[in-house]
């Protein structure tokens, strides 16, 4: 990857940044699901609808969370090998 442009590796760091706290608030957001409030031992055999479409909804965000976290693993592990720029102007 040594052919890469200072400005393309610059991108790509601020890729990584972006990718990254897109994941911490979409977990932030995955935690804020509400989940309906039940006493499972006195629930009716069956019925787990409202708890079934709530995890739902909390593993879609979790879902979309860990893309954005593995997008961002992606981009630092290419950034292993990126030249080096320094601006020291």
């Amino acid at each position: 990857m040594s052919h890469l442009s200072c400005s393309a590796v610059s991108a790509m760091q601020i890729a990584v940044v972006a990718f990254s706290a897109l994941a911490a608030l979409l977990w932030l957001v995955s935690s804020f699901v509400k989940m309906p409030p039940t006493d499972v031992d006195k629930m009716p055999i069956g019925d787990l609808g409202n708890i079934s479409k709530a995890f739902g909804r909390q593993s879609r965000w979790n879902a979309a969370a860990a893309l954005s976290a593995a997008v961002a693993a992606v981009l630092q592990g290419l950034l292993v090998y990126a030249p080096t720029c320094l601006n020291l102007g």
